[in-house]
């Protein structure tokens, strides 16, 4: 059997989360009452949707668990509440409290330094340290020892005390095996730091109007693939596309279009509108 969206919106909480990461203009005139109906069509009050909102779009990936409403809201009112959550989250996302948010967040995410390689007189002295410790330990364990096991032992004591003497040596190969492997790590440490920096600037920007423009023509050019026309089959008792290609789509795709045409065309000029005017 094949069958087209119904007339009650399929679309999960993920399909309002990516509508929420794309607002339009900042509404003064939106009162606290409105916003609070908007969540109550979802299930959810405003502190837990503008929780979500916030982390939605602070990290980018849709988050909009426990939106239990957002299956049953009416074909007809679909892009009236798509608009006024994109209204609401546009304000929200222009807030000092927001802007201060995503400033912690961004520091918190940041990638910690590699710890940078060991001298080669570093390394000599925690092995003579290390070295020397095990010698007290032997010697003072020793002195309450049988003369046969103590005999047994002072070998392994008297070759510790060479080995100080050899780690002294500038030319000490062991030394340097410690030292290369140092080099090696933190050149590998670094190489990871590097990316995950690269990552982080990327997804992180400083200026937070860069993090919302990426959102945005994220949305947008995803958005713009989407094929809200694609035919649903029933298998097995769950929908899937008739077309395979769709079913490899990534997820934030299949979202858009449960979300369904009438909230993209609401969505599609006001985010531009955003867009052009960061």
């Amino acid at each position: 059997m094949k069958f087209r969206k119904t007339s009650v919106i399929r679309f999960s909480y993920w399909g309002l989360a990516i509508a929420l990461i794309i607002l339009q203009q900042i509404t003064s005139s939106f009162s606290g009452k409105m916003a609070e109906t908007i969540w109550q069509q979802l299930g959810l009050n405003q502190q837990q949707g503008t929780e979500q909102i916030r982390y939605s779009f602070a990290s980018g990936y849709s988050n909009f668990y426990g939106a239990r409403n957002a299956r049953n809201i009416a074909l007809g009112n679909r892009a009236a509440v798509a608009k006024n959550l994109f209204q609401y989250t546009r304000t929200y996302i222009s807030s000092a409290e927001f802007k201060s948010f995503y400033a912690k967040e961004r520091m918190a995410a940041r990638p910690t330094e590699p710890t940078p390689a060991k001298s080669k007189e570093d390394i000599r002295k925690e092995l003579i340290a290390d070295t020397e410790k095990n010698i007290r330990d032997a010697e003072k364990a020793m002195a309450t020892m049988g003369a046969d096991l103590k005999k047994a032992l002072l070998p392994s004591v008297e070759l510790a005390k060479k080995q100080v003497e050899d780690y002294k040596k500038p030319d000490n190969k062991i030394i340097e095996i410690h030292y290369q492997g140092e080099l090696s790590r933190f050149k590998s440490d670094q190489e990871e730091y590097e990316k995950k920096m690269q990552y982080w600037q990327n997804n992180y920007p400083e200026d937070i109007r860069v993090l919302i423009k990426n959102r945005l023509e994220k949305y947008l050019n995803l958005a713009a693939t989407v094929d809200f026309e694609a035919e649903l089959v029933l298998k097995n008792g769950k929908k899937k596309f008739v077309n395979p290609a769709y079913e490899s789509k990534h997820s934030d795709w299949k979202t858009i279009f449960r979300a369904g045409k009438e909230v993209y065309q609401i969505v599609k000029p006001l985010a531009e509108d955003w867009l052009s005017k960061l």
